[in-house]
């Protein structure tokens, strides 16, 4: 089984080293047949060369996230991977815990959370807009894992939703609904994955010289 960890970064992220804190710390621990990769857009990627960056054509803004998760989905199939964990460039995992959490048995997988079970539907509104049955999704930013099987079907859609892990969960919802596809909400936050505690930091955004990824690998290796 041949599975991708896909960090949905940007340039301005390389630019200002959120590579590195990953690289430093839980890259390291990642199993074999597992492999790493970060995930730009097409914005000045001229002046970027590393390995493990992989230079998408879509734009590199935040709103067009959705946009760089299909394209990030489209080079994973075309790749060969059974399955891809799609997390933040402030998202820390444990390697030895996430892949081991039976994730390989379902084509999507995450922290979807108590309030709206996975294959019902609730009426959502946030600041772009009403969402009436809407499905609910996993977090972006702990991170989800998507099969090949899921993977194509969110290929071959156009994303009309602002936020890319609200987009998955509205295409695979239908699909999980009918059976089509199986679903899991799996018990990796604050167990496997985390992401960047904002309000610890005085609801800053996250910034890689702070040293919580380094403290996280400190406190839990």
């Amino acid at each position: 089984m041949k599975t991708l960890i896909a960090v949905k970064s940007c340039n301005q992220h390389w630019m200002a080293e959120y590579h590195d804190p990953i690289k430093a710390t839980w890259a390291k621990d990642i199993p074999p047949g597992v492999d790493l990769r970060f995930f730009t857009g097409n914005s000045a990627s001229w002046l970027l060369y590393d390995p493990a960056i992989v230079h998408l054509n879509v734009p590199d803004d935040y709103m067009s996230l959705p946009l760089k998760t299909k394209a990030i989905l489209e080079w994973s199939l075309k790749n060969g991977y059974d399955f891809s964990f799609l997390c933040d460039t402030d998202t820390f995992i444990i390697p030895r815990r996430l892949f081991s959490s039976g994730y390989d048995k379902f084509d999507y997988a995450g922290r979807f959370g108590p309030k709206h079970p996975v294959g019902t539907t609730f009426n959502y509104t946030d600041k772009f807009g009403k969402y009436p049955n809407c499905y609910p999704w996993a977090s972006g930013g702990v991170g989800y894992f998507l099969s090949k099987k899921a993977s194509l079907l969110l290929s071959q859609d156009t994303p009309s939703y602002w936020a890319e892990d609200l987009w998955v969960g509205q295409v695979l919802g239908p699909y999980i609904r009918s059976g089509e596809i199986r679903a899991s909400d799996l018990p990796i936050e604050c167990d496997s994955a985390w992401h960047f505690p904002r309000q610890k930091y005085g609801n800053a955004s996250y910034d890689p010289r702070f040293g919580w990824m380094e403290q996280m690998y400190a406190d839990h290796r």
